[in-house]
């Protein structure tokens, strides 16, 4: 009776055991399909799945995409069992024709945040945080996240970041510095970028120091800096404003500055205005740099014939630094569980430790994790890289200007698109033919201060910002 009583109890524990087991594993199974973590989810490195993206990044950018597409390939996604294959696009226009006509989205969308399709409320996307492993989001700098959210929806992933640096021509440059004793390195303010152009105007007979590329990110970036944003996003809603100090303070420093001399523009790309010579430097994105020049110098080089020297961009005296990123970053377009999981492991990959800083440096662009931002790790980096000279003290200005200030990226609207058309050239088309009209009073004898006077008046900054606050869309 009592060995009965034991094969009992002792059979009730087996049976116990395994019906723990059963649960265990049927618990486990359910926790990674609801992550969408699991290994497989359909991936098989002998049956590998395609998976798409279209993209309109810059010429630099996309050569520098598709060789990591290549790397990708060749590597991780072949153990993986996953196939990226890109398609360019030269502009965002070609983009769109292509969706309209065939009525299909790949998986991937490489755009930047003035798109269209991203607002499109036909088009379902992949909530990011939905798929994210942790250890990747929390690498990715916060910024770039918070600018890539709508809705409370990640919607844009930050792969890599242009911004704004400034490139001198020192040919140009050093016959002024040896006159007038100015130096580079006061061209860190925009206050002092104001002098000193008007100083080289004057020096020159008639020639400009700086053209600005993106007239935009310099009102969008620079009313950041000053506290006071043009693009905010309130809860669910756009809020577009002009604050009145803060204007000023960009258009003394833009405007008026173009009208007494000291900047200038006339072609649609400053990579023009400096290549024709019409001016010495300009502040343009990190990754047209290299379009200028193999070659770097530093003042007083004894041959400086065909160099440049790379710069920090300017910000406004007695504020904290910031620095400004591009709008772009990677959608993923929602298709089915096993291509969202293939596209954003890609995406993982691209930003991960080490591989990020490649595309970076390849891009000339700031990386968008924040354990690539060492100037030890850079150098490191582009040794194993054929890199021209200027290409490698770009990006040592990059990463150096993402170490000094806080980082800041356009939020995500469906009315930045138009917000940027009406600031480009919101200041530099008045500005030239306000200048075009001092230059033309002073040939015939007026005097050059009270030429400029005419257009630097309260009254005609008000004149300014009354048309720009009419012409700005209306959320």
């Amino acid at each position: 009776m009592i060995k009965d009583r034991r094969t009992t109890a002792h059979t009730k524990r087996s049976i116990c055991r395994i019906v723990l087991s059963f649960i265990l594993l049927y618990v486990i199974s359910g926790a990674l399909t609801a992550c969408g973590k699991g290994s497989d989810l359909a991936l098989d490195k002998k049956n590998p799945k395609e998976i798409t993206v279209w993209y309109t990044f810059s010429d630099k950018r996309a050569a520098a995409f598709e060789k990591m597409i290549n790397e990708f390939n060749e590597g991780e996604g072949l153990e993986r069992g996953i196939i990226v294959k890109g398609t360019a696009f030269d502009t965002e226009k070609a983009l769109l024709k292509e969706y309209e006509e065939t009525k299909e989205l790949p998986n991937m969308l490489g755009i930047n945040s003035t798109c269209s399709l991203l607002y499109d409320k036909k088009i379902t996307y992949v909530d990011i945080n939905s798929l994210v492993a942790s250890n990747t989001k929390s690498d990715i700098c916060k910024e770039y996240i918070k600018a890539g959210t709508i809705n409370k929806e990640w919607r844009l992933f930050p792969v890599v970041k242009d911004t704004p640096v400034m490139a001198i021509n020192l040919v140009m440059w050093q016959p002024f510095m040896n006159s007038e004793e100015k130096y580079l390195n006061e061209l860190e303010t925009w206050e002092n970028c104001s002098s000193t152009g008007t100083s080289y105007y004057e020096f020159t007979g008639g020639q400009s120091l700086l053209a600005i590329d993106s007239e935009a990110d310099y009102m969008l970036a620079g009313c950041h800096q000053l506290d006071a944003d043009i693009l905010n996003i309130e809860g669910s809603n756009t809020v577009i404003r002009t604050e009145g100090n803060a204007m000023k303070k960009l258009w003394e420093n833009y405007y008026v500055s173009f009208v007494k001399g000291a900047y200038y523009k006339y072609n649609s790309s400053c990579l023009d205005d400096i290549k024709e010579s019409t001016v010495a430097g300009a502040v343009l994105k990190s990754s047209l740099v290299s379009e200028l020049s193999d070659r770097i110098a530093t003042e007083g080089d004894a041959d400086p014939a065909g160099a440049y020297s790379v710069l920090p961009c300017p910000q406004f005296n007695g504020y904290d630094k910031i620095c400004l990123a591009d709008d772009s970053g990677v959608a993923i377009v929602d298709k089915d569980e096993t291509e969202d999981f293939a596209s954003m492991l890609f995406l993982e990959w691209l930003t991960g430790d080490e591989v990020n800083l490649k595309f970076a440096c390849l891009s000339g662009a700031m990386p968008v994790n924040k354990n690539d931002k060492n100037i030890d790790k850079l150098e490191k980096a582009m040794e194993k890289l054929d890199m021209t000279d200027i290409e490698k003290e770009t990006m040592r200005v990059v990463v150096q200007t993402m170490n000094d200030g806080s980082l800041y990226a356009p939020p995500l609207s469906e009315y930045y698109s138009d917000l940027r058309k009406t600031l480009e050239g919101a200041m530099s088309r008045e500005a030239l033919n306000d200048r075009n009209s001092v230059e033309s009073s002073v040939y015939i004898g007026e005097d050059q201060e009270k030429a400029v006077s005419k257009f630097t008046s309260d009254d005609h900054f008000s004149s300014f910002l009354m048309d720009l606050k009419n012409r700005l869309p209306k959320p």
